[in-house]
């Protein structure tokens, strides 16, 4: 006769100690799939990407220089813009970095504070401006100074400088001093033109007529080659 005492077959508890060794081994396995994946986003790191173009003409610029500078501006990694303007940094480490950009013809551009998270692709598109911009920028703070200059470009053939009473007559009826720089055609022109903009409102029209007979006295003290 039985004692009335069921009995869990000694195949049911293999089954079951089968089965929890099994749900132990799935979560290690994924467990250590995950850490794969983190280490393999912390190798890969992140990427900065973008374009390189003209300011104002949106022109693409190639071949620039990118150089990725840490915060002791050491240089980390770097590139070269290819012939669309088109730039790519790769594996870049998180952290915190900057960007230094320069380009012959145009003025050198940095961009700091530039953040990468692990496996982040960061976008940076940047507009050089032309080296002949910094003229345009002095004349409108002169202009916003009230200390305006016209220049001249040309090498001096006379050592003595312009005569003061000259000098102090066209300041004080037109508004500017008159400054010797040196044969740049370029910044002269781009500084110039800015600041005749501004003078023909101060001064009227056909200002420069009045004043052409007080600067022919000056062809004797420069000329360009």
């Amino acid at each position: 006769m039985g004692s009335g005492l069921s009995a869990t077959p000694l195949y049911g508890k293999k089954m079951i100690i089968e089965t929890k060794y099994s749900l132990a081994l799935t979560f290690i396995i994924f467990f250590n799939y995950i850490l794969v994946l983190n280490a393999q986003s912390e190798i890969k790191g992140g990427q900065i990407f973008g374009t390189i173009d003209e300011y104002p003409t949106n022109q693409p610029v190639p071949y620039t220089n990118i150089s990725l500078l840490n915060n002791e501006d050491s240089l980390v990694n770097g590139t070269v813009s290819d012939f669309e303007g088109n730039y790519k940094i790769n594996k870049i480490p998180f952290g915190k970095y900057s960007l230094e950009i320069t380009q012959l013809g145009y003025l050198d551009q940095k961009i700091s504070d530039v953040e990468i998270r692990n496996g982040e692709n960061l976008r940076i598109d940047i507009s050089l401006k032309d080296y002949s911009y910094q003229y345009e920028e002095t004349a409108k703070q002169e202009i916003a100074n009230g200390d305006v200059e016209i220049w001249l470009g040309g090498l001096i053939n006379n050592p003595s400088k312009i005569p003061d009473s000259l000098a102090n007559s066209i300041h004080k009826k037109y508004g500017f001093r008159l400054v010797l720089i040196g044969c740049d055609p370029t910044g002269e022109d781009k500084h110039n033109a800015i600041i005749k903009e501004y003078l023909d409102k101060r001064n009227g029209e056909n200002w420069e007529e009045k004043m052409n007979a007080e600067l022919e006295v000056l062809e004797n003290f420069y000329r360009c080659n």
